[in-house]
């Protein structure tokens, strides 16, 4: 009995952790995450 609760909480620890790192994975392959954009110049004194 303790062994199929300890296999039934391992399956749902690893589920959860399964879809915790395909979000992680899908979210890092995104176009905007591998292109390093440049910094904007300052114009904030020019505006005043």
């Amino acid at each position: 009995m303790e062994l199929l609760i300890t296999l039934g909480l391992l399956g749902v620890i690893g589920s959860v952790s399964y879809f915790f790192m395909y979000s992680l994975r899908s979210a890092m392959d995104m176009d905007s995450i591998t292109r390093i954009e440049k910094v904007p110049p300052n114009d904030m004194n020019k505006k005043r």
